[in-house]
């Protein structure tokens, strides 16, 4: 597992410098594109609920989906 995250710090790092910025402030960048995103979502607030619903509603069809076709493959392997 540290590997993973040593190998994921070091992209970072790596990818912050073709940018000719610091990790700090690669990651400051990001954080404020991030707020930036969210005070625009947050603005259209009716908006944004009806995504989170509409997205909640579309993972919990794909895991009914997956656990239903689990269950037919599971039946014919049985058959």
């Amino acid at each position: 597992m540290t590997d993973s995250i040593n190998k994921r710090l070091t992209h970072f790092q790596s990818y912050a410098e073709s940018l000719s910025m610091t990790p700090e402030e690669y990651a400051l960048s990001l954080h404020e594109k991030n707020q930036a995103i969210k005070s625009v979502f947050l603005k259209s607030e009716s908006k944004f609920e009806l995504f989170v619903r509409e997205f909640h509603n579309l993972l919990d069809n794909l895991t009914h989906y997956k656990e239903t076709e689990a269950k037919k493959d599971r039946m014919s392997i049985r058959s």
